[in-house]
């Protein structure tokens, strides 16, 4: 046992002085007292007990960044694996990978590590945050040890602010060092060149080149695809300067890669290239994306002054630094598959966090045949895009035909599988269908395996679904003909008029096609259509057998890497199948007020017309509608709304094609679509002359900055201006967040925004009222992981050691033998406060009642009777027995009154006839006297009222016996 505070005990003393010169009346009450006493002096003590150590925690804290070597991991993994082997019973281990963020790969409560599971992206190195994380997860109290795994390199906030307060707990920080091989390196270790410039101005780039030893290095400098400058320079060891010049054109943003290399033996190649962007001010174009070069909606736009860019689809890759060069863009009947999964996520991205405006007309390979449902666009559109089963003109039988090989047990993202996402995308195409439908799902390896037999669904699907969902890969291959040729049989008995088979297969590893040829001929004439959705690329092994399927099938096929865009591809199917949702007929149409809100056309609300085709859509609640089809569906053929910060408007006809109408002919058709522009488009950002926006970047922070002119003293926030913030890594979706300005002075705002490897940052500052404004694009040179450095980082490593007591480890095993041992103590207080509220309440008791004292006394009686019974027994045979018996007879005998009656006496007690401190009724004594018959003794009963009476009556009796 321990105490906090033993000097308390010191308080013993008066008290035992107290109780011997002031006692209370009676023993029990004394004694009562003094156990109140000691209990109070020892609850001020605090006393705790002992119970044992208790076990540790040690948590590995794993730098999985780009600076590791490329061995690392695998190693990594051997060593925790040896220290998971020596824990002792009783420890725990977690595990946590740094990247960017701090994950947490192991909890303590998982039993075992096996490999690292969790996803970080490599361009950071947060120690910081693994520091802080790996603490949250060692108890306040409890002992415990980090052990880290890195190179010593670190981004972001400085570890060693998170490693202070782990000395105050007395855990330490251990480390193993993992460097890459100390080598030469030609780096490029800055670039400086300025974020905006206007149109045709002149502007210099300099470039800072670090390099090992001397060297003759060559250089490329590359704006867009276009070649600035090109050369080779001698280079000193250490710090050189490479100037360039260029001069800006039209307004729009440009994005600039410095190559470099002539080392041959060059440690860090990933330094050698650095990208940056340099922004040009003006009115930035519309970027009209086309199939068509020679656009009747483009020249309509062109010939009313819509300053634009005409590209087909794939002349863009949809990165913000390029979409940052426009002010919005038009997609002109063009399909998704075209933009991409990421393109599309860009593009939703830039239109809410930045401003910029999407305008989307219609036609076959537009909104919902187009495969947007279930897009990243779709959300931002003012038209929903869903497949109503009221508006179904011809029921259909599809049947799903699923690859369930080795290669689908892969997992992705998320912790999923290859082949969970396809079962959501087979159970997106079941929601889209109604219960006249009839649908099919066979799932193929080396043999085909109906999951669920082609009948119509009917109302309850959620039998269908569960059955659906739970497909799992069996491994081995697929055997294409196997289950085309299930997917045939099934369809035979099919009632509805479309029968339609959707292969999914592994674009490289599709197996034993067999005589497909022949029966995708017999197919055709039963009128079944095959399409065919590849996971991979068309240049995989099999992607060829996959897009002659398609094609003597009469159907599409579909190329994806991204198993995440399987249910969009699987639903795109469907609605070229359905072929519900573009209307082919000639639809007359009527324009309603709320055109009025987007455009200025006088008269034209009045006017009425017919449009060639249109794709049927749904109006989303908020949305207003500008056009409305008079047929029997009434849909919205003209939609807008705000999405985010940006404008979004939905044209549901097809602006130039077979299906135009008599749109096309109509006279006020250029001066309709370029209205419709003007508005996505919206203004150009602005806050007024008195408050300027600025950025700069430093240490691989971009700093927003809000300057206000200090003599410009009206200027007040009823709310402060935000900063919303889109992000992009190459082949990722983007990040997208909002950072609150603070005041950093009387006039400056700021925010910081960190740029982690080559990403591409958008920043637009939203103040309300007073306006928004688009700042610069920026983005960091390469990821901070590959920054020249001098050392290897094992100094960083030691101090953080240093601060807390922990140690470079060569040994691992020896680990948890240096976790401190920690007692554990049970704090008494709360127990001993209890105790002495129960004495309390007995002395209150006593003093009112004497009910404590009777009960004693009565307990001691008891336990006298029975000593005494006791000695009788165990009299040994030399005593005389009669003699015995005559002095048991002699002996008084106490009477036994009932427990409860002492009640009568409370109350005598309470009325106050009676001392507080006498209790119970006056104890009787039975004297047994010779009688002068000795046949009948005669009993006489005296009452006494004190034990000493009792005591001389038992004297007495003695005597008489002698």
């Amino acid at each position: 046992m321990s105490f906090t505070d033993p000097f308390w005990f010191i308080l013993l003393l008066p008290a035992a002085v107290l109780s011997y010169y002031r006692p209370l009346p009676g023993k029990l009450l004394n004694w009562l007292r003094g156990i109140l006493l000691f209990l109070l002096i020892l609850l001020m003590t605090r006393p705790a007990l002992y119970l044992g150590d208790i076990q540790g925690t040690v948590v590995a804290i794993v730098d999985r960044s780009a600076s590791m070597p490329d061995d690392s991991v695998r190693e990594i993994v051997q060593n925790i694996g040896i220290m998971q082997d020596n824990m002792p019973a009783g420890n725990s281990l977690a595990v946590i990978s740094v990247g960017e963020k701090a994950v947490i790969d192991k909890p303590a409560s998982m039993p075992v590590f096996q490999d690292f599971v969790a996803r970080v992206n490599p361009d950071s190195s947060n120690l910081y945050d693994g520091i802080a994380t790996a603490a949250s997860l060692i108890e306040q109290g409890t002992p415990g040890r980090l052990v880290v795994f890195s190179d010593g390199k670190w981004t972001g906030s400085a570890p060693y602010t998170a490693a202070a307060p782990l000395a105050s707990r007395h855990i330490a920080i251990d480390y193993r060092h993992y460097g890459r091989p100390q080598g030469g390196d030609l780096a490029i270790a800055s670039v400086e060149a300025p974020q905006q410039v206007t149109s045709g101005e002149n502007y210099m780039i300099n470039a800072r080149i670090w390099c090992s030893e001397a060297v003759e290095a060559s250089y490329q400098l590359i704006r867009g695809n276009f070649v600035v400058a090109r050369g080779s320079q001698q280079l000193q060891a250490g710090d050189n300067v490479l100037t360039f010049r260029d001069r800006s054109g039209s307004a729009g943003s440009y994005s600039y890669q410095l190559l470099i290399e002539g080392m041959e033996q060059d440690s860090i190649k990933q330094n050698n290239q650095a990208k940056f962007i340099v922004s040009v001010q003006g009115n930035k174009p519309l970027l009209a994306l086309s199939q068509s070069d020679n656009s009747g909606l483009v020249r309509l736009l062109q010939n009313d002054g819509i300053n634009l860019d005409n590209r087909r689809p794939n002349e863009i890759n949809y990165s913000l630094d390029e979409l940052a060069g426009y002010s919005a863009i038009l997609l002109e009947d063009v399909s998704a598959n075209d933009i991409g999964t990421v393109g599309m996520e860009n593009i939703a991205a830039w239109v809410t966090q930045t401003g910029a405006g999407l305008l989307m007309t219609g036609g076959p390979r537009s909104f919902g045949p187009g495969g947007y449902f279930r897009s990243p666009i779709e959300p931002i559109m003012p038209v929903s895009m869903e497949l109503r089963r009221e508006h179904r003109k011809l029921n259909m039988a599809i049947v799903l035909v699923l690859d369930r090989s080795g290669s689908m047990a892969m997992t992705v993202q998320g912790g999923q599988t290859k082949m969970d996402l396809a079962n959501a995308a087979s159970a997106e195409v079941l929601g889209m269908m109604s219960e006249y439908d009839e649908l099919g799902v066979i799932a193929v390896d080396s043999s085909s395996h109906i999951i669920v037999p082609c009948t119509p669904i009917g109302n309850d699907t959620s039998a269908l679904c569960q059955k659906i969902l739970s497909i799992d890969s069996m491994g081995g291959g697929i055997f294409v003909y196997e289950g085309l040729s299930a997917a045939a049989s099934e369809l035979v008995n099919a009632q509805s008029q479309t029968k339609h088979i959707i292969l999914f297969a592994d674009a490289a590893d599709s197996e034993e096609p067999g005589d497909y040829i022949n029966l995708l001929e017999k197919c055709k004439a039963a009128g079944v259509t095959v399409s065919v959705i590849g996971l991979g690329t068309e240049t995989d092994s099999d992607a060829g057998l996959l897009e002659d399927i398609a094609l003597r099938g009469q159907g599409r096929c579909f190329f994806t890497t991204d198993a995440f865009d399987l249910p969009r591809l699987f639903a795109q199917d469907t609605f070229m199948v359905a072929r519900s949702s573009f209307i082919e007929d000639p639809t007359p149409f009527e324009f309603t007020v709320g055109l009025n809100t987007i455009m200025d056309l006088p008269g034209v609300v009045s006017t009425k017309g017919s449009i060639g085709g249109y794709n049927l859509c749904y109006l989303r609640p908020n949305a207003q509608q500008g056009m409305v089809t008079s047929d029997e569906y009434t849909a919205p053929l003209l939609a807008s709304w705000q999405a985010g910060l940006g404008r979004v408007a939905a044209y549901c006809g097809q602006a130039d094609g077979n299906y135009a109408g008599q749109m096309a002919q109509w006279p006020q058709a250029g001066k309709f679509y370029s209205s419709l522009v003007r508005w996505i488009i919206g203004d150009s950002g602005q806050l007024g002359t008195e408050i300027v926006a600025r950025q700069k970047m430093r240490d691989g922070i971009c700093q927003v900055i809000l300057d206000i002119n200090p003599e410009a003293r009206e200027i007040l926030f009823s709310e402060l201006p935000t900063v919303n913030i889109v992000r992009e890594q190459s082949g990722s979706a983007p990040e997208k967040y909002t950072l609150p300005l603070r005041y950093a002075g009387v006039d400056k705002l700021t925010a910081d925004i960190p740029l982690i490897g080559d990403s591409v940052v958008l920043a637009t500052i939203d103040a309300g009222p007073r306006g928004r404004v688009n700042l610069p694009a920026l983005c960091g040179i390469y990821s901070p992981e590959y920054k020249p450095a001098a050392g290897d980082g094992r100094q960083y490593l030691q101090r953080l050691a240093d601060m807390t007591g922990g140690r470079q480890l060569t040994d691992l095993a020896k680990i948890w033998g240096q976790i401190p041992e920690r007692p554990v103590l049970v704090d008494l207080t709360p127990w001993l406060a209890v105790a002495a509220t129960v004495v309390f309440l007995l002395e209150i008791l006593q003093r009112r009642s004497g009910v404590p004292a009777y009960v004693a006394g009565w307990i001691a009686a008891r336990l006298r009777r029975t000593h005494q019974v006791k000695i009788a027994v165990n009299k040994t045979t030399t005593v005389d027995t009669v003699e015995q018996k005559e002095f048991q007879t002699d002996l008084p005998q106490l009477s036994r009154p009932g427990i409860l009656s002492f009640l009568p006496r409370i109350k005598r007690n309470i009325s106050g006839r009676t001392p507080a401190d006498h209790v119970g009724p006056d104890p009787v004594v039975t004297l047994v006297q010779e009688p002068k018959n000795k046949n009948q003794p005669t009993r006489s009963e005296q009452p006494t009222s004190t034990e000493g009476d009792l005591l001389n009556a038992l004297n007495k009796a003695r005597k008489n016996k002698r």
